[in-house]
């Protein structure tokens, strides 16, 4: 269960990273040259640490679902 929670978040993690680098790919959060490495850590906090689309449940819970009807 634990691993599969890790993987779960994981994905979910990747999955806000690539809406959030495609979303925010025309925006400048500063003029100075370091403003890509500025939107790509914000981008990374944001990713790490959001969490709150519940994806990371919902994945948990379909494969728990899924492995029992395996069993």
């Amino acid at each position: 269960l634990k691993a599969i929670k890790q993987v779960s978040k994981e994905f979910e993690a990747v999955f806000l990273k690539q809406i959030l680098e495609n979303g925010l790919k025309d925006v400048k959060l500063t003029e100075d040259s370091g403003s890509n490495i500025i939107k790509g850590m914000y981008i990374d906090a944001l990713s790490q640490n959001g969490g709150g689309l519940g994806i990371e449940k919902m994945l948990t819970e379909h494969i728990l679902k899924q492995q029992k009807g395996l069993l």
